[in-house]
């Protein structure tokens, strides 16, 4: 959570260790998540052991329809209705059958028996598939995290056919990018779950606007938990909007609720917390919870350097706020400098707008003052993406093979 002032899921036994990188048996995950995660991890299995590339996109398609799937896979079962679901066929429906029934599947604790315990946990590193972990382990003995940073550090990975000192430098890099994200969901997993909430949120009658914020709004690469931002269209709403909130299908467990806040962790472990403000402050609640914590920081001290003060209720002169009523939970009794948005906000601190994903403090105020800021590129700018490997990585044929095969 961000503003101007400065849940990890339980671990679980699973055969062999071969867990998802989501528990499958964690007490806040649907059904559905985890038979979705049981054929990706079979899939992957699959992969390290070289089988068919058909049967492996097979059963990872298996997993996203079931992770997809608006209804619940049990009540599915119970009705004898997955055989009209596409994509779901007589293997993998006999796979789910037997893990409904007793929370395990035969098949797929076979295939974990086959492979070294410490080989899935490896695929989760960014930037080392399954074709690579499988050449660490076949070529190098490598089935462990620990081994490959042993074996990163000592060198004895150097010289691997396809392996070029890049790869080995993105492998690092991947590493420290895991060890930095852990507790926290990727923005893939985690934006979704956000925009889904926020949908809702809109839809009620009682809800005037709703936006999602912090790290998340800030497009950061992870996300630790999020935070949701919304006003009613009366003042007494507050409690109803709440009580709606912690009722979502989303809703795993319910961790707080009041008339202007209310707490929940979803399906997946993600802790979820929805903030209620009147509507005249929604702007400056949007810009507090956004954060960052730095760039909130900075834009405070440009307040108060120009005799104001900013919080999450608005931007106020500063002799009149220290003189107001305050109850806490509820805005100053005082005319805000600018409140109901965040260009508002900006404008009367003598900024440009600043966008999200440019509120970290690294220099976006001094070009905010100046109007000199960049615009962002959209993904109505992306026209396309083609890259190819060559044999300095995973790839087999050099860069002058590559480019003779172009000309031809």
């Amino acid at each position: 959570m961000d503003g101007f002032a400065s849940a990890k899921a339980d671990p679980t036994c699973y055969p062999h260790d071969n867990r998802p990188s989501r528990p499958l048996h964690s007490p806040r995950m649907s059904l559905n998540q985890e038979l979705a995660d049981l054929f990706q991890n079979f899939g992957r299995i699959m992969e390290l052991k070289g089988e068919s590339v058909f049967k492996v996109i097979a059963f990872q398609k298996v997993g996203r329809i079931l992770s997809d799937m608006p209804g619940s896979v049990r009540e599915a079962y119970d009705r004898d209705e997955l055989k009209g679901v596409e994509g779901i066929g007589e293997s993998s429906r006999r796979i789910i059958a037997e893990y409904v029934r007793t929370g395990r599947s035969s098949e797929y604790d076979e295939a974990a028996a086959s492979v070294p315990a410490g080989l899935l946990g490896m695929l989760d590193i960014p930037g080392l598939g399954p074709k690579t972990v499988s050449l660490f382990w076949k070529q190098k003995g490598i089935t462990s995290l620990e081994q490959l940073v042993k074996a990163l550090d000592d060198g004895s990975l150097k010289g691997l056919k396809g392996i070029g000192d890049k790869k080995l430098q993105a492998i690092k890099e991947g590493i420290e990018i895991r060890a930095q994200s852990s507790g926290r969901l990727g923005i893939v997993e985690a934006l979704p779950i956000a925009t889904g909430l926020v949908e809702r949120l809109r839809r009620m009658p009682e809800v005037k606007q709703a936006e999602y914020a912090g790290s998340l709004r800030r497009q950061k690469e992870t996300i630790g938990d999020v935070d949701l931002i919304c006003c009613g269209k009366s003042p007494t709403d507050g409690e109803a909007i709440a009580v709606a909130f912690t009722k979502f299908p989303e809703v795993e467990k319910v961790l707080g609720q009041g008339t202007t806040k209310a707490s929940v962790l979803t399906a997946g472990g993600l802790q979820v917390d929805l903030r209620i403000v009147p509507v005249e402050n929604f702007g400056a609640a949007l810009l507090y919870f956004t954060g960052s914590k730095d760039h909130n920081v900075r834009i405070r001290g440009r307040a108060l350097d120009m005799g104001l003060t900013l919080n999450e209720w608005g931007l106020y002169k500063d002799a009149e706020f220290d003189a107001a009523a305050k109850k806490v939970g509820e805005p100053p009794q005082l005319k805000p400098v600018a409140s109901r948005t965040e260009a508002d906000v900006y404008k009367k601190l003598g900024l440009a707008y600043v966008e999200p994903e440019m509120r970290e403090d690294r220099g976006e105020v001094a070009v905010a003052e100046r109007g000199e800021l960049p615009t962002l590129i959209t993904v109505a700018d992306i026209k396309g993406d083609l890259h190819t490997h060559t044999v300095a990585s995973d790839g087999v044929h050099t860069i002058e093979e590559m480019a003779e095969a172009a000309i031809e």
